[in-house]
């Protein structure tokens, strides 16, 4: 569904007369909580709708919409019956979950629970007179707009914290089983945080209330150390710096691909541009460098290689489009244009500090610190003296930084923003500067016997060709087969059906299935 049909829809059902005159098609709001049901519910919704709620907050309050429960026809891009959430009622407003269908949220995935970044909330509802289904019943609740705070480990405690940006003390989360958890990352859709553990070699994540922690099965993974989401295409990408290699999967561990295996030595940090479809690196081995590529691994760039010692944590400045570094041998805090040119020393420590973790909030750095055993900021030209905004009580030595902000743009127009069904790629959707990219992930089958019919009196050897696979991830793959090893089966004439079943499963967990009938007659 284009921009300007999206538009027009918006225009219709929330600013004129409702042409429906079905029992609960549309309303306005003005309750600190309540709740929305398609018409119908919990039975079958009518034919024809156009309907429109509007939800307003009072003064210095937002909107919090969760969807409870979902089903709605599903037609390829939601064309028929289809769910909208947008950002406001004003003219053309943003939206926060785009037009679904089916069973499941197309953005964000069900189940979801979104905030208005103003005062109102419009929720859309339209459908055919083809087929009807139970709808949708959403929960709605007024809320304080402006949530921050930082998601901080400490690796030396196995610890991670929440730490509010206003506050001088941190909640430690209720994450078990750490042993040295190092990198970590925010996924403001689903609200879970993400981060790795570089000694028991595993991927996890956790809701941010402490809810449904999560090891990601995700085999061979050698010491994660750095881990990036991009929650527009719903992919993360970590730095392996036990395989030295920088890998792809999605937000649940599946469709993995190592995009980075060359000329690495120990990979870092990783951040994505979801806006402009890069990421960046960092690698602190015997040649350090700070390095680029498209989403996709493609078009790699060395943007900064000489006078660096163990380059840490990196950030991005997208206002004024700087690349800043913290370097820990050094001791300094550097940055640099995008693209290398008009690299600036900021702030040289010596051993007063060693800075880690790095990021950017709106005019100011925040950075980690072995020394200072806390989250230490500067504004973005270092020109205020350096504060620490956390002090721990016990010896720690904090690794990896991330940052939310309620109120930060989501960046929900690029090419991947309407799911993978609808951007047309089955596996991985990534993007580019040019736009996204489907990536291949599973192993192939290339060749696959063909279904084969006999007819028999007596027992007899039936033989075919072993089918051929290939990776597109270019890793080993092994191929193992309901019948074993032998590429041939014994059949009597009791027989009827025998199905013969090959599985491919590649070393990073991806797999892929090939089958036929033997028919006997």
């Amino acid at each position: 569904m284009d921009k300007i049909r999206l538009s027009v829809l918006f225009l219709l059902v929330i600013t004129c007369e409702m042409t429906t005159a079905a029992q609960n098609c549309g309303s306005s709001f003005q309750k600190t909580t309540g709740e929305v049901v398609s018409p119908g519910f919990p039975g079958n919704y009518p034919a024809n709708l156009r309907c429109g709620w509007t939800i307003k907050a009072s003064q210095n309050l937002v909107v919090e919409l969760t969807i409870e429960q979902f089903e709605v026809e599903y037609s390829e891009s939601c064309l028929n019956d289809s769910f909208m959430v947008f950002d406001g009622t004003s003219i053309n407003p943003p939206m926060l979950v785009f037009p679904s269908c089916g069973t499941k949220i197309s953005w964000p995935a069900h189940p979801s629970t979104v905030r208005s970044t103003g005062r109102a909330m419009a929720i859309v509802f339209v459908t055919n007179d083809v087929i009807s289904a139970s709808g949708f019943r959403a929960t709605f609740k007024q809320v304080i707009p402006r949530e921050e705070f930082f998601i901080v480990v400490d690796a030396s405690n196995r610890k991670i914290y929440r730490q509010e940006r206003s506050s001088i003390s941190a909640e430690e989360m209720p994450v078990f089983d750490l042993f040295i958890p190092v990198a970590v990352d925010f996924d403001p859709i689903e609200r879970k945080v993400y981060f790795t553990d570089v000694g028991s070699k595993f991927i996890g994540k956790i809701g941010i209330d402490g809810s449904n922690q999560e090891m990601l099965p995700m085999s061979n993974i050698g010491v994660p150390d750095g881990i990036a989401v991009d929650y527009v295409t719903r992919n993360m990408y970590w730095t392996d710096t036990g395989t030295d290699t920088i890998s792809v999967a999605r937000l649940d561990g599946t469709y993995r691909r190592i995009l980075v295996e060359e000329n690495l030595h120990e990979p870092r940090d990783i951040i994505v541009q979801p806006n402009e479809g890069y990421i960046y690196w960092s690698d602190w081995g015997s040649f350090p460098k700070i390095e680029k590529s498209f989403g996709d691994g493609s078009n790699r760039i060395i943007i900064v290689s000489l006078g660096l010692g163990w380059p840490n944590g990196i950030a991005l400045d997208e206002t004024e489009r700087k690349l800043y570094w913290a370097d820990a041998r050094l001791n300094r805090i550097e940055r640099c244009n995008l693209d290398g040119s008009q690299r600036e020393l900021l702030k040289a420590f010596g051993t007063e500090f060693h800075p880690f973790g790095l990021v950017f909030v709106e005019d100011s750095i925040y950075w980690t610190d072995w020394v200072t055993k806390g989250i230490n900021v500067a504004d973005r030209s270092f020109q205020k003296d350096t504060t620490t905004v956390i002090v721990n009580d016990v010896p720690a030595k904090l690794h990896g930084l991330a940052y939310h902000s309620s109120t930060g743009a989501l960046k929900l127009t690029t090419d991947c923003s309407f799911g993978r069904l609808n951007s047309g790629c089955d596996e991985l959707c990534v993007l580019v500067p040019s736009g996204m990219e489907c990536l291949a992930v599973s192993p192939v089958f290339d060749t696959c016997p063909e279904d084969i019919n006999i007819s028999i009196k007596e027992p007899t050897v039936v033989e075919w060709r072993k089918p051929s696979v290939s990776s597109p991830s270019a890793v080993d793959v092994e191929v193992t087969s309901s019948h074993g090893s032998s590429n041939s089966t014994i059949v009597t004439p009791s027989n009827s059906n025998i199905t013969v079943t090959y599985q491919a499963l590649d070393t990073l967990g991806n797999n892929a299935r090939c089958s036929f009938f033997i028919s006997v007659t």
